[in-house]
């Protein structure tokens, strides 16, 4: 295997370059998960079946079949191998954009983190800090915004936790890149004509994570992001009870299918339970039309510094 990198705490060997991580030398170490360019499956037989938009999920004990209507099939093994089997015409944007997103959130659930669908930054004190929140809530921009105020960017769009032998939980770095629109990207003083597009044919854009984070943080605290009717920035400070925060880590789940109905992540309840008891929740409730971001990363500032954790 040519190429390598770290993500997720991972060593990753692969046959395919990817510009958006910085290569390394890890000959000398294991590596924990290879990424193939090969024949896949068809149908995993006596699986079960997940269908989402444009994607069809197989998955039985330690297997998972991806197939993206046009693009691919992905198939991951116990949370150690990825096997790509592109379509001839599928444009190469399209093979990493599910590589990265639904291929390395089924190949986390197989390895028994809890991947959160959010982005997360590392706060002053060392801890993290992750956005939750719907597509549009705004997670990605106000991780970048925090970032360009000079925290430490960890992970956008996937970021997984884990407990180690002590109990203790921690967020690991993910892909060092956020996806903005160009709108946005604007408000940011960005210029989108320095960025690249997600895929083709979609205004969105990657922006470099530049100096994100390499280690694991303890997990410091969630956010749970609600465009609202509201003409100001809310925060709902206020602690939720365990049954409504265990709701919104449950919503905010990367592919929780694959781990409720695939059965591919035996940790899952646990961890959960884990995060809704011991992590407190803040919901931020912002413009739904035009939303002040620099007023929203100031109360999250102050209500970090509120909570004893600067």
């Amino acid at each position: 295997m040519p190429y390598h990198f770290r993500c997720f705490g991972l060593h990753f060997a692969s046959e395919l370059p990817f510009s958006e991580f910085f290569a390394e030398d890890k000959s000398h170490s294991d590596v924990d998960v290879a990424i193939h360019c090969g024949e896949t499956p068809i149908h995993l037989p006596a699986s079960r079946q997940l269908q989402q938009p444009y994607q069809y999920w197989e998955g039985k004990t330690g297997e998972c079949l991806l197939t993206v209507q046009d693009v691919a099939r992905y198939y991951i093994v116990n949370g150690n191998s990825i096997t790509i089997q592109p379509n001839p015409h599928a444009h190469p944007d399209y093979l990493r954009l599910f590589l990265f997103g639904s291929a390395f959130g089924a190949l986390l659930h197989q390895r028994g983190y809890l991947p959160l669908h959010g982005s997360a930054v590392q706060m002053p004190d060392g801890r993290a800090a992750v956005f939750l929140g719907k597509p549009g809530a705004g997670k990605s921009t106000l991780a970048a915004a925090l970032c360009l105020r000079g925290h430490t960017p960890l992970s956008d769009d996937i970021s997984p936790l884990r407990k180690d032998a002590g109990g203790a939980l921690w967020m690991y770095p993910g892909l060092p890149q956020h996806k903005l629109g160009q709108k946005l990207l604007t408000e940011l003083c960005l210029d989108p004509a320095t960025t690249r597009k997600v895929r083709p044919g979609v205004e969105k854009y990657f922006l470099s994570m530049v100096g994100s984070g390499l280690m694991p943080a303890p997990l410091g605290m969630l956010y749970e992001l609600k465009p609202s009717d509201t003409t100001k920035v809310e925060m709902d400070i206020m602690p939720f009870q365990n049954i409504t925060q265990l709701e919104i880590v449950t919503r905010h789940t990367y592919r929780a299918g694959l781990a409720l109905q695939l059965g591919q992540n035996a940790n899952y309840l646990p961890l959960l339970g884990a995060v809704a008891n011991r992590v407190p929740i803040t919901r931020i409730k912002r413009p739904r039309e035009t939303w002040s971001l620099p007023a929203c990363v100031e109360r999250i500032e102050a209500d970090w510094q509120q909570a004893g954790t600067l």
